[in-house]
């Protein structure tokens, strides 16, 4: 990209930037916008701090709600564990505890025992509620009798020891133990399949002597109905998994959709819940334990179905606050139009005035603070035509002021007495004197007119006194001598021109020429205090008596010309000049003593 587009690219102005300075320059604008911040940054937030509230409250309810959902199917799952439990209790009968005996045994006590055993197998399926649950009992012992009730007494195989069902059972002689079963490896005739198993070992009440053990089986559909019986929304569901984390029942996935923290945090804690992105979505997870089993219940659902509401909530307020702040607009709108139209039509006054229509009058019966600014106006314009009307009279003076400095610079007696010498030097035959006075006066004038500028160089100024004092040298070869001085670095500050000349005029006119010894002038230019320029004049003529320099100060100070005319009209023509052009600050200031001469000090400021 050229060097040009970049800098046009850059300094293109952005939308936000001309929408910024389209805001700053109009008053109502600003109203609007600051109304608008003012409505807008409360509601927003009023309606965050709302749906912030509300969706707190919702999320919490929630939460409960879904921590009791899973609490309830804790407690149905346990009930069916605990029934189950009961059926155990036939393992500890002494019938039992005979048929399993491995000492003493003859057919005829283990078929009476196997019967008595049937019976009580009956008789806790009538006493308890949830026997159409128990798919089956089974009693296996050590000493190889075993009996159930779909196989009635049964012998094995295989030796019990190497039955995983009953290893597992007897590796927890003192606890229940749940399995899951689908195989029912104990079972010969296998009558049916996917069960859970409940079993305990059969010990010997005096010596605690591993006997056997005794299993029931709880259908596991049952389970899977309680399970599919409670959703959590509508989508929602429960899925139980044993300790080692194998499925029992679940709809969906398992324990692989966790996170590993989560699925520590599963395992690892009783209860709890939390927030988890499956996939693109997230998803609320809620999980329990089973008292008996230390199976894991866990539950999961969509966290947006459940946050249907809060997210209902959060449309409702978003619309409420978007309607309160248009309105708010609005009636922001007409009200910074009620307020702005006076100041609308001060304005367009101001424009009227501002065209050089000094005649214009603002027009406000207000008595507020906009009326106040209209009388402001008024008087404001009123001032303005005195202070043209004076402007007018200082423009009229600093004309004549500059008329009559350039007649001093022109004088005629000067240019006179020059040619004057010019001719008598040639008839003297001095040439090269002829040449460098001739130039000195060319130089003199065309830095004195200077093409009509009013403002010149601090070196051209100089180079001017210098050729005047050249000039004024070759004519009083004797008593005339004069020393120049400029600090470096102000050549190139603006001056006002013929404001030093007068002055060393002056210097040459009213003390060189008074003291009947010849004299010098010295004329010097520094800057004080960075914006400060200071220039000096000295001469070591007659200087002034303490009366005559008292009147001059005082004509210095004079407004009128005719305080000066008898007083020193040159410096006070000077000083007025200097006023006028730079302000009431700025001018001469005059230090003399009679017989040695006085020091003219011009202030100015730095002008580039």
């Amino acid at each position: 990209m050229p060097d040009d587009a970049i800098i046009r690219a850059v300094s293109r102005p952005s939308p936000f930037s001309a929408q910024l300075r389209r805001i700053n320059s109009s008053l109502r604008a600003k109203l609007l916008a600051i109304f608008a911040l003012l409505t807008t940054i409360p509601l927003g937030i009023v309606g965050v701090v709302s749906y912030s509230r509300s969706y707190s409250t919702i999320k919490q309810n929630i939460t409960a709600s879904a921590t009791q959902i899973a609490s309830q199917l804790n407690k149905s799952l346990e009930l069916v564990f605990r029934e189950s439990e009961r059926f155990l209790k036939i393992g500890s009968h002494e019938t039992t505890i005979r048929f399993v005996n491995p000492y003493r045994q003859n057919e005829q006590t283990t078929y009476r025992s196997a019967l008595e055993i049937i019976s009580l197998f009956k008789l806790f399926r009538e006493i308890y509620e949830f026997d159409t649950l128990i798919r089956g009992i089974h009693i296996l012992g050590s000493n190889g009798n075993n009996i159930s009730e779909a196989e009635g007494r049964f012998r094995l195989e295989q030796d019990l020891g190497s039955l995983p069902t009953v290893r597992r059972i007897l590796a927890r002689p003192g606890e229940v133990s749940y399995i899951p079963n689908p195989e029912l490896d104990y079972s010969p005739s296998r009558p049916y399949r996917d069960v859970i198993s409940v079993g305990r070992a059969i010990v010997r009440p005096s010596t605690r002597e591993l006997m056997g053990v005794i299993i029931v089986d709880v259908d596991r559909a049952a389970i899977v109905e309680l399970c599919r019986g409670v959703r959590m929304g509508e989508t929602g569901w429960f899925s139980v998994a044993t300790g080692e984390g194998r499925l029992i029942y679940s709809e969906g996935g398992g324990a692989e959709d966790l996170s590993p923290a989560n699925r520590a945090l599963v395992a690892g804690s009783g209860e709890g819940h939390f927030v988890q992105r499956v996939g693109r979505e997230p998803e609320f997870f809620v999980f329990n334990t089973l008292p008996s089993s230390g199976w894991k219940i866990v539950g999961r659902v969509k966290l947006r179905e459940l946050m249907k509401g809060a997210y209902q909530i959060r449309s409702l307020t978003l619309a409420v606050v978007l309607l309160c702040i248009l309105f708010t607009i609005v009636l922001y709108f007409f009200i910074s139009d009620a307020l702005t139209h006076p100041i609308r039509d001060l304005k367009q006054k101001m424009a009227q005035a501002e065209g050089g229509d000094l005649e214009v009058r603002a027009e406000s019966r207000a008595a507020d603070e906009i009326g106040g600014l209209a009388h402001g106006f008024n008087v404001m314009i009123a001032k303005l035509r005195e202070l043209l009307a004076r402007s007018i009279r200082e423009q009229e003076e600093l004309a004549k002021s500059e008329l009559k400095a350039l007649q001093a610079q022109i004088n005629p007696h000067f240019l006179y007495n020059t040619l004057d010498a010019i001719v008598w030097m040639t008839e003297a035959g001095r040439r090269e004197e002829v040449v460098r006075m001739t130039k000195t006066l060319s130089s003199f004038f065309r830095i004195g007119l200077s093409k009509g500028e009013e403002w010149i160089h601090v070196r051209e100024e100089f180079e001017h006194v210098e050729s005047y004092l050249a000039i004024q040298r070759m004519r009083y070869r004797d008593i005339l001598d004069y020393a120049i001085q400029l600090e470096e670095g102000i050549g190139e500050c603006r001056i006002l021109k013929l404001t030093l000349q007068p002055l060393v005029e002056n210097a040459i006119y009213h003390g060189i020429k008074n003291k009947r010894a010849g004299g010098r002038v010295q004329v010097s230019g520094r800057r004080l205090d960075g914006e400060r320029l200071e220039f000096r004049v000295a001469d070591d003529g007659c200087g002034f008596s303490p009366e005559r320099l008292a009147q001059v100060r005082g004509a210095l100070a004079a407004e009128g010309p005719e305080a000066g005319r008898d007083n020193g009209f040159g410096l006070w023509n000077v000083n007025r000049r200097i006023q006028l052009y730079y302000g009431k600050g700025w001018g001469l200031s005059i230090d003399s003593l009679a017989g040695e001469g006085a020091l003219v000090t011009v202030s100015l400021p730095v002008v580039r």
